[in-house]
């Protein structure tokens, strides 16, 4: 079985360390956050898929990792479509990311259609995350 931790932690660091964005940015999975005051932000949540070996010796794990992207409501839809395109950009189909032996790999990237709540406006991008570790 795949530590699901070291995936998160993968993901987690590209979208920091690439300057995406900065990490008091993103409100993660579980933790508390205060968007007030904010004019972009990020919501991130985790959706496990499937856990399983494979035929080839291998172990894969399948994970959707959807981020928000947000604004304030009536702020610019721009900001959130640009944004968006970078992330998108930063998860495209195929890239690869390692951690230690788990090699993971964006199986998809899906814009979601915009979302307006009461005081935020967001884009959900989810990203298909397949995990893939050698059985030892």
């Amino acid at each position: 079985m795949i530590d699901q931790v070291k995936i998160r932690q993968t993901i987690r660091a590209e979208i920091i360390t690439t300057g995406l964005i900065d990490a008091s940015e993103v409100a993660w999975q579980n933790v508390e956050f205060d968007p007030t005051g904010k004019t972009l932000w990020y919501r991130e949540t985790w959706y496990p898929i499937t856990d399983a070996p494979n035929t080839n010796a291998e172990d894969v794990t399948i994970e959707i990792c959807q981020l928000d992207i947000v604004v304030p409501k009536y702020d610019s839809v721009e900001a959130v479509e640009d944004e968006v395109k970078r992330v998108s950009d930063l998860f495209s189909w195929g890239t690869e990311f390692v951690n230690g032996t788990i090699r993971m790999v964006v199986d998809e990237n899906r814009r979601g259609r915009p979302v307006t709540g009461e005081k935020w406006y967001w884009i959900p991008l989810q990203l298909t995350i397949r995990a893939i570790d050698a059985i030892t």
